[in-house]
């Protein structure tokens, strides 16, 4: 009854342009409570006790500005939640089919429609209704500022009473948010003037520090929908003690961060013992150095940036924060305390405030600002991860096994001492670079792509040595930046194509077969999108690096470079297509006739040569040194010929393969010559042999039901050869 009232008193859900207006033909209490000379005193401190707006209904005012009345209001907006989840009642209601469907549009609104629908930044808390706030708003407007501090206190005492069910804390902590946000909402609306505005934020700004400290962060969500509804559309001026109050906060429990938490990056595990959310008292606000305490408030720094980064230009509170980026103390240091944060939210959250510092919002005259201040900060990140990586060496992957990864060398020589720094500066180094992903994951995600190039190229040789990393969880957070980058970067200048294919010739020669690995994929996307931005020469340069991969030493790297080339032919046109046919049966009919001399010149019978005992017993020292070192580096050579051979035969193989698989419900003409070919490498090496067999049962698999109009289009020699592949033969009549 008593939210009934009050959405009747304060106009329910309109927003201030319709309360200014008071459009509409339904009956207002406002206008019942006008005075009847219909004249007001304008805006003093929003009171309706005949000062300002002037009420002849006393009664009625001091009702609503009640101690307990407030206090009743308090509770009905908390377990107005239980109403809703147990019904309001037997018949009568609305339809099953549009439940929820008001509460849907009312929170659409929570914040302007000029940053939600274009970013994608939405709500954070899923408990936190915007249409309470809105009626408290209405209660402010209403009854003016006598209401705040009764609002405040019976929010309060249904806290902390002793009759509270504990399972009610959680609607009543969030009850608590929603009261201060409908309170800020108000005060900063051209209702109030400037005094009394001020006298209000000094009641308003402790209650949110103290509620904010004593909240754990998963309930502090309610808190950021909080700010970000009251700071919706505001002037950041109007909310000066509340930025200031959020952005000192930030400074203080991070200028004294610990080098490192308890069970460094694993500090994620604790859990705060806490009942429903909520600490009943806080003896130090300031002094709490744990990943609770710091992302919670970096989460409310990101409320306000977000609504800031709406005004245009940009307010001079925005620019200030981006200037502050470069403090050591919170942002800038990329040491243990800072970027390289000890602890896994914190590094998330500081990498998602990077981003809303640096690349969000649609003011452009502060884009300078902010490429310079991102260059600066990229840089850092370069040379401290290069300063972290000095000394530490890591023993080159092999593939084939799972869960096999790159490991630092450690020596006989290393002392405990020595294994102990070079793991910090392992572990540092992770740190450091999952800060870095989250922000350019999110960029990525919600900011402008023509920032990406310049951005990401610096960036990306670090994110692919992040794939060496024995973490998994952290492999696999570099390998989601660099898919993400592949798909959304568009290279517009000459510049930085060449800049791209230089660094990714660059990271083609690694050691680390995942580097090379995740390359391919790389490589094959980038080559698909910017086919009409990047030059013939830029392409056909990448095209041959995912060529070159197809023959390397690791089966993992040969599948994944005959992926991408199976998607390059795909999408390819048909001359191009003419012309890789061409290259690859080329290729392949090369690799075969080598391998037929090899055979036949293996099939003569070796003549030893003579020794001479009299020359042999007549050489020098020195000679016979010299001889055997001839002699190695003969068979030295030999090997790398051979090497060479074997890399070419396979790659000739997983070309054809590629060329196969590259049409998966069709048969081109292209491709029943390539499965002939294909069949007679299959003796060559064991190697080759799994690689035909894969590629003809996947064939067999995706053609099986056109297949009986499809086998018409191979000659009988070219069945036959993909038969004796497929057919296992019986020796049995």
């Amino acid at each position: 009854a008593a939210m009934d009232v009050v959405g009747a008193a304060g106009g329910g859900g309109n927003t201030d342009a319709e309360a200014a207006t008071g459009a509409g033909t339904a009956f207002s209490w406002r206008k019942a409570f006008a005075p009847s000379d219909g004249k007001s005193n304008g805006k003093s401190n929003g009171n309706l006790n005949g000062k300002s707006n002037g009420t002849t209904s006393t009664s009625v005012f001091s009702l609503l500005t009640d101690r307990e009345t407030m206090r009743e209001l308090c509770s009905a907006l908390a377990f107005d939640r239980k109403l809703e989840a147990n019904g309001r009642g037997g018949g009568g209601g609305a339809a099953q089919w549009s439940a929820g469907v008001e509460e849907l549009m009312n929170e659409a609104m929570r914040t302007g429609p000029t940053i939600y629908p274009k970013t994608r930044l939405s709500h954070v808390s899923y408990v936190f209704k915007s249409k309470h706030a809105r009626q408290v708003k209405s209660v402010v407007n209403l009854c003016g500022a006598d209401s705040v501090k009764a609002l405040l206190e019976g929010a309060v005492a249904n806290l902390k009473s002793p009759d509270l069910d504990p399972a009610d804390e959680r609607i009543h902590e969030c009850a608590v948010s929603e009261i201060f946000a409908g309170i800020a909402r108000a005060i900063t609306s051209d209702r109030f003037d400037d005094a009394t505005r001020d006298a209000m934020w000094g009641l308003l700004v402790p209650a949110a520090e103290l509620a904010i400290s004593n909240v754990s962060y998963e309930f502090s969500a309610d808190w950021a929908d909080a700010l970000r509804f009251c700071a919706a559309k505001r002037h950041p001026s109007r909310l000066e003690p509340l930025v200031t109050m959020v952005l000192d906060k930030v400074i203080s429990c991070f200028a004294d961060a610990p080098a490192n938490g308890p069970n460094g990056s694993d500090a994620m595990d604790v859990v705060e013992e806490t009942s429903g959310g909520v600490v009943v008292e806080a003896k130090t606000l300031g002094a709490r150095d744990d990943y609770s305490h710091q992302s919670k408030w970096l989460r409310m720094f990101q409320a306000l940036a977000i609504e800031f980064a709406g005004h245009i230009p940009a307010h001079p509170t925005l620019l200030a924060l981006r200037e502050r980026v470069m403090d050591v103390r919170v942002f800038g240091g990329v040491g243990e305390t800072a970027l390289g944060h000890p602890y896994k939210l914190c590094r998330e959250m500081l990498g998602k405030t990077l981003f809303l510092l640096l690349d969000f919002g649609p003011d452009n005259q502060s884009k300078d600002q902010s490429s310079s201040i991102r260059g600066a900060i990229s840089q850092r990140f370069r040379e401290r991860l290069s300063e972290l990586g000095e000394g530490d060496e890591e023993e080159e992957e092999r593939g084939g096994c799972e869960g096999k990864v790159g490991v630092a060398i450690a020596t006989d020589a290393e002392t405990e001492e020595e294994k102990k720094a070079r793991e910090g500066r392992m572990k540092a180094r992770r740190q450091l670079r999952e800060t870095l992903s989250h922000w350019l994951l999110t960029t990525i995600g919600a900011a402008d792509l023509a920032i990406l190039p310049a951005l990401m190229m610096p960036l990306l040789p670090a994110i692919f040595e992040g794939l060496k990393d024995p973490d998994k969880e952290h492999a696999g957070l570099c390998c989601a930046v660099i898919e993400s980058c592949s798909q959304t970067m568009d290279i517009q200048t000459s510049v930085d194509a060449e800049e791209l294919v230089v660094m990714a010739e660059g990271l083609g020669t690694s050691s680390s077969w995942r580097i090379r690995n995740q390359l391919c994929r790389f490589a094959g996307v980038i080559k698909l999108r910017q086919v009409y931005n990047m030059s013939a020469a830029h392409l056909g340069r990448l095209e041959s690096l995912v060529i070159g991969l197809l023959g390397d030493d690791v089966r993992e790297v040969q599948d994944c470079a005959r992926s991408a080339m199976g998607l390059i032919i795909a999408a390819a046109d048909d001359e191009h297509v003419k012309t890789l046919v061409g290259s690859f049966m080329a290729m392949a009919t090369k690799s075969l006739g080598v391998a037929k001399k090899r055979k036949r010149k293996a099939a003569k019978p070796a003549v030893p040569k003579p020794v001479d005992l009299a020359a042999a017993a007549a050489e020098s020292e020195a000679e016979a040194a010299a001889r055997v070192k001839a002699e190695a580096e003969a068979a030295a050579a030999k090997e790398a010929k051979e090497k060479e051979v074997q890399r070419a035969r396979i790659s000739s193989v997983q070309a054809l393969s590629a060329l196969v698989l590259a049409f998966p419900y069709d048969v081109p003409p292209a491709v029943p010559p390539a499965i002939a070919l294909l069949a007679r490498h299959s003796a060559l090496s064991p190697a080759a042999d799994a690689i035909v067999r894969h590629t003809f049962t996947d064939f067999k698999r995706t053609h099986a039901d056109m297949w009986e109009r499809q086998r018409d289009l191979f000659e009988r020699e070219q069945l036959d050869a993909f038969n004796d592949i497929m057919v296992s033969p019986d020796y049995f009549c």
